[in-house]
């Protein structure tokens, strides 16, 4: 009998209720998971990856399942085996796929209600550690301005990105800051959108992203872009004092670096 594995996450989705997402198998998840990729018909697989799968000490994997019935709904299953990592299996229930597809979901911050901007607000307060409210209204409120969010499945926002132009218009200098999310996926993901909205008024636009040292942003998102970008040293903060920072560096990718309300 394999032991009960963690809940590392939980959510809610119409049609399916409470759903569980574990790290790690069950004996019945197992079982539902061979069932359902035979159903599927995959002819690139067989019973033997079915059958050999679930016993490989390589084998990795995570499972959403129904919190009621302990049934499957979902899968990433993948094998580590000589240095490499090898994702065989991501698989969800016929009748869930697209279910959950707003889990997660992207809006500018000019479409925002005031309601929601001020989720925006109690964000940015709980990534920097400051009260920037005025500020960031003034910020948003220009025409030259705009930001994306990520509203998460409890519909409080869990990641921001902004941008706007640095120079003259002919300069064609757009700055993405800041970045603040939980992961690199989030994080991409509204960059590009913010990017996009700085392409669409600009078509010759230049993105700028001015990633700092001993941040989340230098660990991850200046490694991914490390082959397609110029990296140039463009400031340094000096400190008369010792100064404890209170932002989160965890969630910040890109620091906002405006003067008229310092984050880091």
């Amino acid at each position: 009998m394999l032991p009960e594995p963690p809940i590392f996450k939980e959510t809610h989705i119409d049609g399916f209720g409470d759903v569980e997402f574990l790290d790690g198998p069950t004996e019945k998840l197992w079982k539902q998971w061979y069932d359902q990729i035979a159903a599927e018909g995959w002819s690139s697989d067989d019973v033997s990856m079915r059958t050999t799968t679930p016993i490989l000490p390589s084998t990795r994997c995570v499972f959403a399942r129904r919190k009621d019935t302990g049934d499957f709904l979902g899968t990433v299953t993948w094998n580590e085996y000589d240095g490499y990592t090898f994702i065989g299996i991501f698989l969800v229930l016929a009748e869930m796929r697209g279910k959950a597809s707003k889990a997660l979901e992207p809006r500018l911050v000019s479409q925002l209600t005031p309601e929601e901007f001020e989720k925006l607000l109690e964000f940015d307060r709980f990534v920097t550690g400051r009260d920037r409210s005025q500020f960031l209204r003034l910020h948003y409120g220009l025409e030259v301005t705009e930001g994306a969010v990520l509203f998460g499945d409890d519909r409080k926002v869990v990641a921001v990105a902004s941008v706007g132009p640095t120079d003259r218009p002919e300069d064609h200098n757009w700055k993405v800051a800041p970045i603040y999310a939980n992961n690199l996926e989030t994080a991409a993901t509204l960059a590009i959108i913010v990017a996009n909205w700085a392409g669409a008024q600009d078509e010759k636009a230049r993105i700028l992203l001015p990633i700092l040292d001993d941040t989340r942003g230098a660990e991850e998102l200046a490694t991914v872009l490390k082959k397609h970008i110029v990296p140039h040293v463009v400031g340094i903060t000096l400190y008369n004092g010792d100064y404890s920072n209170p932002i989160r560096l965890e969630h910040l990718y890109v620091p906002h670096n405006n003067s008229g309300h310092f984050d880091a």
